[in-house]
C-alpha cells in the first residue's frame, strides 16, 4: 500500500499482471469502504445530534421523518450513513473500472483487460483512507479532498500503466 501513495509505476504494472492480486484489490476497497463507512456513520450522528455550532450554522441538523414509508432511515442516520459510504466505495470501484475499460480499450486503444484495471483501480484507491478523518467538523473535510485527489492521481498512473497508453490519452 506505501507504493500506491508513492505513486510507484511498476506497482500498477505489477498488479495488472498479476491475476491473483484481484482478491488483494477487492481488499483495499472493502477497507476503504469500512473507513470511509465508519466515517460517514459517525459524521452521520453527529449531524443527527446538532454536535457543534458549525454544524447548526451551516443547516446540517435538518432532520427528516421518511414519512413516505414508515420503516425508511432518516437521512442523516449512522446506519445509512455508514451503509451509503461503504457500497458507495464498491459502485464507485466497480463504475470507475467499467467507464475506463470501455473508453480506454474501445476508444483510445490501450491494452487491459477488465480484471486489469479493476485491480489497478482498486489499488489506487488505497488513499481513499485518509477518508476516515472526513467526520471531523470544520477540517476533516480536507482529509477527504486529500485522500480523493490521491487516489485519483494514483489511478492516473496505474490507468497509464494498465493500458499502456500516453499521458496526453489518460488525460482524457
Amino acid at each position: 500500500m506505501l507504493r500506491v501513495f508513492l505513486l510507484d509505476p511498476a506497482l500498477f504494472e505489477e498488479v495488472g499482471a498479476d491475476s491473483e492480486a484481484t482478491l488483494q484489490a477487492f481488499a483495499i476497497v472493502t477497507l476503504v469502504g469500512l473507513l470511509s463507512g465508519i466515517s460517514g456513520a459517525i459524521r452521520a450522528l453527529l449531524i443527527t445530534l446538532g454536535f457543534g455550532a458549525l454544524n447548526t450554522a451551516i443547516g446540517l441538523t435538518e432532520r427528516y421523518a421518511g414519512d413516505i414509508v414508515p420503516f425508511t432511515l432518516p437521512t442523516f442516520s449512522p446506519v445509512a450513513g455508514f451503509f451509503s459510504s461503504f457500497f458507495g466505495m464498491y459502485v464507485t470501484w466497480l463504475l470507475w473500472t467499467l467507464l475506463t475499460w470501455l473508453l480506454g480499450v474501445g476508444l483510445f486503444k490501450g491494452s487491459a483487460t477488465f480484471g486489469e484495471l479493476a485491480r489497478i483501480i482498486g489499488y489506487s484507491l488505497t488513499p481513499r483512507v485518509l477518508g476516515v478523518f472526513a467526520f471531523i467538523p470544520a477540517i476533516g473535510w480536507i482529509a477527504g479532498l486529500a485522500g480523493w485527489a490521491w487516489a485519483t492521481i494514483a489511478a492516473f498512473v496505474g490507468i497509464r500503466q494498465g493500458l499502456q497508453i500516453s499521458t496526453g490519452k489518460t488525460i482524457l
